[in-house]
């Protein structure tokens, strides 16, 4: 049970670094297009909040076995 709560923690810390990132980046660049860069705190709170929202979803997904499927 330890062993799963690491991976899904990994996983769901994972999801959140390259979420906050790519969702500060697309804000940044649709702002530019918009024109011109408002606020960058602004920005990195609400991409975080985005990451954050999804890493917990992806933490909360209970785990399925691979069992199921007919080719394993």
């Amino acid at each position: 049970m330890q062993i799963e709560y690491k991976k899904k923690l990994r996983k769901a810390t994972i999801i959140l670094l390259f979420t906050w990132v790519a969702s500060f980046l697309t804000m940044m660049i649709v702002q530019l297009f918009m024109g011109g860069i408002q606020d960058v705190l602004t920005t990195a709170g609400r991409s975080f909040m985005i990451a954050f929202g999804l890493a917990v979803f992806i933490f909360l997904l209970p785990s399925t076995p691979r069992r199921r499927y007919p080719w394993q």
